[in-house]
């Protein structure tokens, strides 16, 4: 029997997530736009391509979806520091779209238009899981940078203490906290602030392509697509 090649909804009242096929062209047009911006970050930094950190190529000829490809006037009208943040955006979402295709290996350009049919997305239920641990692990980023961003002292304990100070700050920080996200293994605690940055932008487009694959309703970029509802990630949306 042919395996399906779409999502089947168990909940009746949870959004229908998108089929297969509009799930690969989205990951081709994400591809795509990395590989742009690759390009465009080894020749600012003049870099040969070979020792890039990103070693992926072009998925080719993009069919679908191409609303959603940078254009690259865009990308020349960058500064530098903008061009980092969108990099690791759009690396972010290309994880994502690995990890939904069963792509194990994102250092090596997956093909995702050549995918055997016999390889489904992930299922309804380990989406919901990820979207919300990906939502909290953002949310963890950015109360770390909200903290760093308060006057004190960053090397005491006393620092951004006018924050934590405050009762919705003493709460906000302590329930964060007990969120165990890590930044290439180190404590979000204990990382550069370029690095705590870096890491925002990859759960943000992380965050935002799970939200755009389980939801038709939903559409690429839209406004409010990276946002955290701080409410609800501590229990006060009830």
């Amino acid at each position: 029997m042919k395996k399906p090649t779409h999502l089947t909804v168990v909940d009746p009242a949870h959004p229908n997530p998108r089929m297969r096929d509009d799930v690969v062209a989205m990951a081709m047009v994400t591809q795509a736009n990395l590989v742009q911006l690759k390009v465009a970050d080894c020749r600012r930094r003049k870099v040969d391509p070979a020792e890039h950190t990103i070693h992926i190529v072009s998925p080719g000829h993009i069919a679908a979806h191409r609303e959603a490809l940078i254009d690259h006037r865009l990308i020349r009208g960058y500064d530098d520091a903008s061009l980092q943040l969108r990099l690791h955006e759009v690396w972010g979402q290309y994880c994502l779209f690995c990890w939904l295709l069963h792509v194990d290996d994102v250092h090596r350009s997956p093909g995702f238009s050549d995918l055997d049919d016999a390889v489904e997305v992930r299922c309804a239920s380990a989406i919901e899981l990820k979207e919300a641990e990906i939502e909290g692990w953002l949310w963890r980023l950015q109360v770390e940078s909200r903290v760093r961003a308060e006057p004190g002292d960053r090397d005491s304990e006393d620092r951004a203490s006018e924050y934590r100070v405050s009762d919705h700050g003493a709460r906000v920080v302590a329930a964060a906290e007990m969120i165990p996200a890590q930044v290439s293994g180190q404590d979000v605690s204990s990382v550069s602030d370029q690095a705590l940055l870096a890491s925002c932008c990859e759960y943000a487009g992380m965050l935002a392509a799970i939200r755009w694959m389980g939801d038709l309703r939903r559409s690429w970029g839209e406004q409010g697509i990276m946002d955290v509802d701080e409410a609800r990630m501590m229990g006060m949306d009830e």
